[in-house]
């Protein structure tokens, strides 16, 4: 007899897709029997984790929501095919999890009503219900991640996984249960668990990496702000010196700022004696003495009895108790936000993507300025989500949109903060700005524009 199992799941995490992938298996096989729930990383980590981080999770939220009135128009089973379909559109082909074309089409693979997306959004209950189901699991088992399987049909022992890399074949499926489910209903065990050797072959996964592995295009150009752009020291200078200036710089200074590094939940570096080294071409990093670091790291060529550590061979950075992400802010580096009545006009090919009198323009620190329009001025129905985020020190977490005109898709051509916006941001947050080498901006008059 099939034993019955709940899978707890949240759509946007692609190990809990590949394990999902294999309990489909083990029930086509006839092993167990599926009852499909809701888990919420969302509000599991929230004000736990990185804001890129968080900002990823909060991507589920119409998945979740429209798998519940699912459930309430065709039961469990059809939470289970319908998580199939959109696990694969995500995870597998690459579209947009938040994007609402996505959850229709996922929809209608499974063979249920595409307005089910729309219905579940403009009903908060099923927001309610989402947190609800979350607080439970977490409340009766303190589950605290996915996946999460439930035995006896929710009634018996939970466990967290198992998290596995790639489907395995039939036989090691099978034996691969055997032993989740006797170590989960062994009631001294607790834990048993090793570093990822490897990432999910998936689509999901490879643009995660590449956006984490890509800077913002715009920290790409600046570097640090006092060697790069128009800064001081950097190749399109505006200004001019009474001196000759190198074409490389190196600029070496205290940063009266304490400085923490965690790894795996342990103190790796922790110093009062920071350096912040600016280089041309580069962007600023850390030196620390070299008794204040307790990971590998190597000697700091520009300070003696220094050292620096790899931005990501740890797993957080604090300055004081803040959260640092990306690189090291530069203390050189302002950012205005300054209204102003002049029109903004994007376009492609002469359609009209946006046009706005309440522009607001922000002036950062060797960049070019951006002008950031309300969307009650921008043609949405224009634009898609994309996939694609990018986190900056100064701003937060963009999240990128595509255009589609005439047929024709332009990939990331505007950007916005909106859940994860940092105080020097805070104007624009909800505002939207376009990329004016991917389509046209015009400001008038013209004295103002790029």
């Amino acid at each position: 007899m099939a034993e019955q199992v709940c899978f707890h799941f949240d759509p946007i995490c692609p190990w809990c897709y590949q394990t999902s992938r294999w309990a489909r298996r083990l029930e086509q096989l006839g092993v167990i029997e599926l009852d499909w729930r809701l888990f919420s990383l969302e509000l599991q980590n929230a004000g736990t984790e990185p804001e890129e981080l968080a900002a990823a999770h909060a991507r589920s939220e119409r998945g979740l929501r429209t798998a519940v009135l699912v459930r309430d128009a065709a039961g469990a089973a059809a939470v289970g095919r319908y998580y199939e379909h959109l696990g694969r559109r995500f995870h597998e082909q690459g579209e947009a999890l938040e994007d609402p074309s996505t959850v229709e089409a996922a929809l209608e693979d499974a063979g249920l009503d595409p307005a089910l997306c729309r219905r579940a959004m403009d009903d908060a209950s099923t927001a309610d219900q989402v947190a609800a189901e979350h607080r439970e699991l977490c409340d009766r088992t303190r589950s605290f991640g996915v996946p999460t399987i439930q035995l006896d049909g929710g009634a018996g022992p939970a466990i967290f996984g198992p998290v596995i890399t790639e489907v395995p074949d039939d036989h090691d499926a099978v034996a691969l249960w055997e032993h989740v489910s006797w170590l989960t209903r062994h009631a001294n065990f607790a834990e048993l668990k090793r570093d990822r050797v490897a990432a999910p072959d998936l689509e999901s996964v490879r643009r995660w990496q590449s956006q984490r592995e890509q800077p913002d295009t715009e920290q790409q150009r600046t570097a640090s702000c006092l060697t790069a752009g128009t800064a001081p020291f950097g190749p399109q200078r505006p200004g001019r010196f009474d001196i000759e200036v190198p074409n490389r710089v190196v600029h070496v200074e205290p940063f009266a700022r304490r400085v923490r590094a965690v790894l795996n939940g342990g103190t790796v570096i922790d110093s009062d004696d920071v350096v912040l080294v600016h280089e041309t071409g580069a962007l600023p990093h850390y030196a620390f003495p070299a008794g204040d670091v307790h990971i590998g790291s190597e000697r700091e060529e520009h300070v003696d009895g220094h050292v620096r550590v790899a931005w990501d061979a740890v797993d957080a950075w604090y300055e004081k108790d803040e959260r640092v992400e990306v690189h090291p802010r530069d203390p050189y580096r302002r950012i205005d936000v300054l209204s102003t009545s002049r029109r903004v006009t994007v376009s492609v090919d002469g359609t009209v993507l946006a046009n706005s009198t309440r522009a607001l323009a922000l002036y950062e620190t060797s960049l070019p300025v951006r002008y950031y329009l309300p969307p009650a001025d921008v043609h949405l129905d224009l634009l898609h989500p994309s996939a694609t985020m990018t986190e900056c020190p100064y701003k937060g977490t963009a999240r990128y949109w595509h255009a589609t005109v005439d047929g024709r898709t332009l990939h990331d051509v505007a950007w916005e903060y909106r859940a994860h916006t940092r105080r020097e941001a805070e104007p624009v947050q909800g505002r939207l700005a376009f990329y004016p080498d991917r389509v046209d901006v015009t400001v008038t008059p013209a004295a103002d524009a790029r």
